[in-house]
């Protein structure tokens, strides 16, 4: 007799949980699958351990041992508060940098991370997720076309998704092309190569749900200048953090604008503090970091200084969301897209801020795509935008998951 494969068991834990028709012994239909309110969980795959340059290999395994993965009590925990789904970011580097066996150990770890994510009652959506600060394997060298590229064999790992997601119970899984496209955002280079990517997973999977994005990061405005598809099998995405000020305030990964580090205690809605409040303790985090110059940190002052004046002198909240968020809906309405085909793939906010302004500031995104019919997946579940309290305990923050509208963690 031949033994069932994991997908088998899923599927049969699915049809377990579904609702029977009404007068009907046997017969069930399975729950529809819903992407409605997901929660991104990095890095569990991602932060990997690449050899210096100018080797372009990994380490194997290729992914720190010691970063964050949710066990199966936290994804039942997900779900039990009002997740539906997983958005689950994959680093492609070890992928395309491995030999055929190791790439095959890869695909069987990510396709049981998935099969765990099913068993626990989410959807999953696969997102192919380069890593910008990789010294080779990142997303300008995977969309590279030319000899020296890797653009082919990023197509070749297109398709192994798409093959691993296709037997999936019905409608539970969805596959990702990239993660945050860098060209500018109405690049008509970068809707070809979706093009292409999108032809190459149906090739492996015709009727799997696929996600759409525009360039420039993921950005609404990268959304807005993408042209629409008659297959019903795809879904739009687009990544919201505006403004940056209060989102990214105390990010040290913003290398490229270094007043990030230093910001701490923006409020959310600026109404909630004031500019000489603010600016102090801007002022405090710059005079304390010994490793500045002179010029360095007066430079930073001024620039802080600046951007903070801006900040408070439009007096951001919830409507300037909202406003943000309509070209998105006309956009939609333009090319006859429902309202469910749209999905919020990634918003948050540090926890260098107040509490209360990130949950507000929380609220406010999510009520915003909510009020569309938008889907949203919340950025993150570990690390410092993370739902966990914290890394090493996994406890579900309770004021957040009131903010995205779901259930305590006690279920009360």
């Amino acid at each position: 007799m031949e033994q069932p494969t994991r997908r088998d068991v899923i599927k049969s834990l699915m049809v377990a949980s579904s609702v029977c028709l009404p007068g009907s012994g046997l017969r069930c239909e399975p729950a529809k699958a819903a992407f409605r309110r997901g929660i991104n969980i990095w890095p569990w795959f991602a932060l990997t351990r690449e050899f210096a340059p100018p080797s372009r290999a990994y380490a194997w395994p290729p992914f720190e041992s010691d970063r964050p993965q949710p066990s199966a009590a936290d994804l039942a925990a997900l779900h039990r508060v009002g997740f539906d789904f997983v958005r689950l970011p994959v680093d492609p580097g070890p992928f395309l940098a491995a030999n055929r066996d190791q790439r095959q150990q890869l695909l069987a770890t990510v396709e049981r991370a998935v099969d765990s994510i099913l068993a626990a009652g989410l959807s999953v959506v696969l997102n192919l997720h380069p890593n910008e600060a990789t010294h080779f394997w990142n997303p300008q060298q995977m969309l590279d076309e030319s000899p020296r590229g890797s653009f082919g064999s990023f197509v070749d790992l297109v398709v192994d998704a798409a093959r691993l997601l296709r037997t999936a119970p019905e409608g539970r899984a969805m596959l990702e092309l990239m993660n945050e496209p860098p060209q500018p955002c109405g690049s008509v280079e970068w809707q070809k190569q979706q093009s292409h990517l999108l032809a190459a997973a149906r090739s492996a999977a015709p009727d799997l749900r696929v996600m759409l994005t525009g360039a420039c990061g993921s950005l609404p405005e990268g959304l807005l200048a993408l042209a629409s598809t008659d297959d019903p099998n795809v879904v739009f995405t687009f990544h919201y953090y505006w403004p940056y000020l209060f989102s990214h305030q105390g990010a040290t990964w913003m290398t490229e604008e270094p007043i990030y580090r230093y910001l701490r205690s923006v409020p959310w809605p600026a109404a909630a503090g004031d500019l000489d409040s603010t600016v102090a303790i801007f002022r405090k985090q710059v005079m304390a970091d010994a490793a500045l110059s002179k010029a360095e940190r007066e430079a930073l002052l001024i620039q802080g200084q600046d951007k903070l004046a801006t900040y408070f002198a439009a007096q951001v909240d919830g409507s300037s969301i909202e406003k943000d968020f309509a070209p998105i809906d006309e956009w939609r309405e333009l090319h006859n897209i429902s309202s469910d085909r749209i999905l919020l793939g990634e918003f948050g906010a540090t926890k260098w801020a107040a509490p209360p302004d990130r949950a507000r500031y929380v609220r406010d995104v999510r009520s915003a795509a909510e009020a569309r019919g938008f889907g949203w997946a919340f950025w993150n579940m570990f690390d410092v935008m993370g739902v966990t309290v914290d890394d090493h305990t996994h406890v579900l923050d309770g004021a957040i998951l009131a903010a995205l509208g779901l259930q305590a963690p006690d279920g009360r």
